[in-house]
């Protein structure tokens, strides 16, 4: 799941066919349904890249304190601890991929916000062709 797709998807979403009010308003909570289903997708990708990161700083815990079958030659103190599994490469690259599935969660709650506001501009839309109509 990219980004670039998600955009490019909530884009074709939110196009508004005037001409078919009634298909449309049938069709907003199906398209609610499918952002549904890519925010739990991303909230799932979290999870797991989560628990990648906890097991990969307690790896990184053991090889820098000693207690790992590989021990790193470089001994550091407590206090510096942090700021080493902080810059760790394995850990940098899952938490980068942890920040980008937030990124793609926050992407899809707006889109979820967004397809409600579709059903709003179209139930305002209907209520003016009725008004215009007289009824």
């Amino acid at each position: 799941m990219k980004l670039e797709d998600l955009q490019q998807e909530l884009d074709e979403d939110l196009i508004l066919d005037h001409t078919k009010l009634e298909y449309e308003s049938g069709k907003n909570p199906v398209l609610y349904g499918k952002w549904l289903r890519h925010y739990s997708d991303c909230k799932r990708q979290i999870l797991k890249y989560d628990i990648k990161k906890r097991q990969a700083i307690k790896e990184k815990l053991d090889y820098y304190t000693g207690r790992s079958d590989e021990v790193s030659m470089v001994r550091y103190e407590k206090s510096e601890m942090k700021t080493v599994l902080s810059a760790d490469d394995e850990i940098l690259k899952v938490d980068t991929t942890l920040q980008y599935w937030n990124i793609l969660l926050d992407f899809c709650s707006s889109a979820m916000e967004a397809i409600k506001g579709k059903g709003f501009a179209i139930k305002n839309a209907i209520e003016i062709r009725k008004f215009e109509a007289g009824s």
